[in-house]
């Protein structure tokens, strides 16, 4: 039986992208995979173009390593005469898939980082993805056809007798009343007194928000903003929304609450309880907003401002690693005409990039001049005091795990 042929389209972003693709490539043709990359050739004598097309067309499997780099020259969007290589690439595998009116069973995006997930092309998006720091073996199964779990064959049907109707008790129809949808909701209660039931008729306030985990010997970086002079929380604050996404907001009649300039398209506010499920699934299809690095980014660079620090020139090679979402409520406030909803997406900062390890590096040594910064232990978030009886936000406790300790007190400023 001859050996699978896989061929890895990829993009030449810096010499250690490079040595990942070759790794990967060694590997899985020491164990028996027929991976074939450009690094193997000097110079085919068809040329390079033709030597693409045909890989291609004759690999088994193309796993398409997905950087922001390659995603920009698939597109052709990259300088010109720069990238050639991934670009014509990008025009093969996109006519593959018209050509077969976009039945994929051949083209396997992958990932050496969480973060690099959002730029797999549009007509991949539908694939199974395989981020390889965890899916390796997952990846080795699907192009050996090693499944992890064998269905069953199909056995024989069980038979189940009839229910009399005279049996079955009588339902009085109840008069019409229109329902909010409120499938997949789950309903936390702050305060035990509350109604529950109204919940589900009164406004609802919902934010989106991703929180920075700097991490060092045990202990978690935290920041006091003007925003928040109360307490010390977690570097990172509300996505913003862009102009393309607000048709889909007024549909379901978002009402923004801005409390300052800075907090501008936050997504942020208020709108009818029975819009919330339909809000949380057009965030979930990441279009018409930040993503998670863009917001982290950009956060940190508003929060470094405010307390007037600098820990790198600019952050956009910053790396980030997801850690966990939590979702709260939505749940009654008291002495609130609203419920409130917030999701959380907690992200490590990539210490193993050298970006990442830079800012590392500069925090330990602005903590020791500056009282905005603070490094919390997990015993002291969970208290909700540091050691200096600085206050803790309730939600640093995300930083540790899904549970948080106690409530915040002001609801609008992060989160």
């Amino acid at each position: 039986m001859s050996a699978i042929a896989v061929f890895i389209s990829y993009s030449h972003d810096s010499p250690d992208h490079k040595d990942r693709i070759l790794d990967l490539s060694n590997r899985l043709r020491t164990e028996g995979v027929d991976c074939r990359i450009d690094q193997y050739e000097q110079s085919p004598e068809e040329g390079w173009p033709r030597w693409c097309e045909r890989q291609v067309e004759r690999s088994s499997f193309v796993l398409v390593a997905c950087t922001e780099t390659y995603l920009r020259r698939y597109k052709g969007e990259e300088v010109t005469r720069k990238g050639l290589g991934a670009a014509w690439e990008g025009h093969i595998i996109t006519q593959e898939l018209y050509n077969t009116q976009g039945r994929n069973i051949k083209f396997i995006p992958i990932v050496f980082h969480e973060f690099d997930s959002q730029f797999i092309p549009l007509v991949l998006q539908g694939a199974t993805s395989y981020r390889l720091s965890q899916d390796y073996g997952l990846l080795y199964r699907r192009l050996t056809s090693q499944p992890l779990i064998e269905k069953p064959g199909v056995g024989r049907l069980v038979e189940m007798p009839a229910i009399q109707l005279s049996s079955l008790p009588l339902l009085q129809r109840q008069p019409d009343e229109q329902q909010p949808d409120t499938r997949g909701l789950r309903y936390d209660r702050a305060d035990p007194s509350a109604n529950t039931s109204d919940a589900r008729h009164a406004e609802v306030r919902a934010s989106f928000a991703a929180l920075l985990r700097i991490q060092d010997h045990g202990r978690y970086l935290l920041i006091n903003t003007p925003l928040r002079p109360e307490e010390f929380a977690p570097f990172g604050g509300g996505y913003k929304y862009f102009r393309e996404a607000k048709r889909i907001l007024d549909e379901l009649e978002f009402r923004p609450q801005v409390v300052g300039p800075v907090m501008l398209n936050d997504l942020r506010g208020f709108l009818p309880f029975e819009f919330l499920p339909r809000l949380r699934d057009w965030f979930s299809e990441n279009w018409g907003r930040e993503g998670y690095a863009e917001c982290l980014r950009r956060e940190l660079t508003e929060e470094c401002l405010e307390i007037g620090i600098s820990l790198l020139p600019d952050f956009e090679s910053l790396r980030f690693e997801h850690v966990r979402t939590v979702q709260e409520g939505p749940y009654l406030l008291p002495a609130l005409s609203y419920s409130q909803y917030r999701h959380f997406g907690v992200y490590d900062l990539d210490l193993g990039h050298p970006e990442g390890a830079a800012v590392l590096g500069a925090v330990r040594e602005r903590t020791k001049s500056n009282s905005n910064l603070l490094w919390a232990t997990a015993e002291e978030i969970i208290r909700g005091r540091a050691a200096g009886r600085q206050a803790i936000g309730g939600h640093a406790a995300y930083l540790l795990g899904s549970r948080r300790f106690r409530f915040d007190g002001p609801v609008f400023e992060v989160g």
